[in-house]
């Protein structure tokens, strides 16, 4: 029977804590995830000991660790901590009023409301634990998410508050004039998904507030009130959202209400707030702009989802460059295209394939996104240095290159890509196409929406070509099962083929 010891130093008797482990979480949950490395321990201990011993709150404490020796971490936390402190171990259940630590030579990340560990081997290119939980939590359904980081050296957790942020979390960043080690903060804090840089003594108390207001935030009775009323107020700014899933909007705008827009220590009822943020949005274009940038969910990477772009570079793209009729370019249209990545990827594996067996055929794509600020973003091509993460060594001498700390997205790559402002539900599509990526959209989008939307691809492309989408997307099953207007092509991918048919996905909604 193993030992685990808990906050008061006293010994928990194994049997019990296995009995908790395998509780299941209650529904939304909060989790606050804690990141760092160097002089990480001392901002921890400041921070836990004003935490109170009960508050519902599951924690979890990522801190860089040597792989080869074992951990006194827990231990170190153990006798000051108001609450118990565990090592994590695979399959163990997130449990609320606990902080959960990670062992030394293993990655952890949630799922389904469990914790998995995963071995973490430095030949598998740098570790980024922290990055690895953030962007596990940003995914996970019906939990409320804070990320902290603090003291540490590098830029890990830099893509999960990313993240984290986008998926409509609450991020806080210690001081880095306070932190022994500041780049790790400071890294964060220059992503712009920050919410609040503060030092170690006023973190615990924007912690409990981060639970109380998230919590104001989930959609309840009579929010067609003034969730309608913003809609209306944004789409009169050129932001239309009407076609967006109405919980999504509600949570993300009762977000953005209750605590970007008013400092910690405003505990006037839910309503009230909502009834200045309106009056507010009425006459501050700035605000406005702010709520729609927040609003729109840019969660992209190079070549993000391994498989789907496994699949895509030896099935789906050389079959496309090897029966493509030489007299005309290549046409790709990357819908939501956020800052670029997606469509820089699928234009770097088109232009690979190309050079390698139709080096007579041209490259034309359309990259566009509903986001003036995320298409400049694209349209600069400028990336930090983190994406030699992302993007294998010599594709990156081929396409890329380096200024300082950024990368530069090259001439021969930058030719091949035209970025614009474009709203896909509204807009005309791009036509004669060869091949339409758009991933992860239509699941923020109503069905009427999804439905005007795979129609409309259906019309830009040609017969033959290609759609892909998101993992969790799908095209509607055809009206006349006679006449189905795509053709699955991978499964795994989501990649379909559009046929020869003319008639389209359904009869396109008509305007209410």
């Amino acid at each position: 029977m193993t030992e685990k010891r808990t906050s008061d130093g006293h010994v928990a008797n194994g049997l019990a804590l296995a009995a908790a482990e395998n509780e299941a979480p209650p529904p939304q949950m909060m989790v606050v995830a804690f990141g760092g490395s160097a002089g990480a321990l001392d901002a921890m201990r400041g921070v836990i000991s004003g935490l109170p011993a009960r508050s519902g709150i599951a924690y979890i404490l990522v801190q860089h660790l040597d792989p080869g020796h074992p951990s006194l971490l827990a231990d170190l936390l153990a006798a000051k901590t108001p609450f118990a402190v565990i090592e994590a171990s695979d399959g163990m259940a997130l449990l609320q009023d606990r902080l959960h630590v990670i062992p030394p030579g293993a990655r952890i990340s949630v799922e389904s409301g469990l914790l998995r560990l995963t071995p973490a081997t430095y030949n598998q290119g740098p570790r980024l634990p922290v990055d690895y939980l953030l962007q596990s939590l940003a995914r996970a359904e019906g939990l409320r998410v804070v990320a902290v980081l603090l003291s540490g050296n590098g830029d890990d957790g830099s893509a999960g508050v990313r993240a984290i942020h986008n998926a409509g979390g609450y991020v806080i960043a210690q001081d880095p004039g306070e932190a022994g080690h500041g780049s790790m903060p400071a890294t964060a804090i220059a992503t712009g998904c920050v919410d609040a840089v503060l030092p170690v003594a006023e973190i615990s108390a924007a912690i409990i507030e981060c639970s109380r207001r998230m919590a104001d935030t989930e959609p309840g009775p009579g929010d067609d009130r003034w969730i309608a009323p913003i809609i209306e107020r944004l789409k009169r700014s050129g932001h239309d959202f009407s076609g967006y899933k109405t919980g999504t909007m509600q949570r993300r705008i009762k977000r953005r209400a209750l605590m970007a827009s008013h400092g910690h220590g405003v505990h006037s009822p839910a309503d009230v707030q909502l009834a200045a943020y309106l009056e507010r949005l009425q006459d501050d274009e700035d605000e406005v702009k702010a709520l729609a940038s927040d609003l729109l969910i840019n969660v992209t990477g190079f070549f993000r989802d391994s498989q789907v772009f496994s699949i895509l570079e030896s099935k789906i793209l050389p079959d496309l460059v090897r029966r493509h009729d030489e007299t005309r370019p290549i046409r790709v249209w990357c819908a939501g295209c956020s800052s670029g990545e997606e469509a820089w990827s699928i234009a770097m594996l088109l232009l690979e394939e190309i050079a390698r067996i139709r080096p007579d055929i041209k490259l034309q794509m359309f990259a566009t996104d509903l986001d003036p600020d995320a298409v400049d973003n694209a349209r600069r091509g400028v990336y930090p240095a983190s994406i030699a993460r992302e993007i294998p060594e010599d594709r990156l001498e081929r396409f890329f290159v380096a200024d300082g700390d950024v990368w530069r997205v090259g001439r021969a790559l930058q030719a091949s890509v035209v970025f614009a402002v474009h709203d896909l539900l509204t807009d005309p599509p791009f036509a004669r196409l060869d091949l339409v990526s758009c991933r992860n959209l239509l699941i923020y989008l109503q069905p009427a929406a999804q439905a005007r939307a795979i129609s409309l691809f259906h019309f830009g492309l040609r017969p033959g070509g290609v759609l892909v989408l998101g993992t969790a997307e799908t095209v509607p099953e055809a009206a006349d099962p006679s006449q189905p207007p795509f053709t699955l092509v991978s499964l795994p991918a989501h990649v379909f083929r559009r046929n020869a048919t003319k008639r389209p996905v359904i009869e396109l909604p008509a305007e209410q």
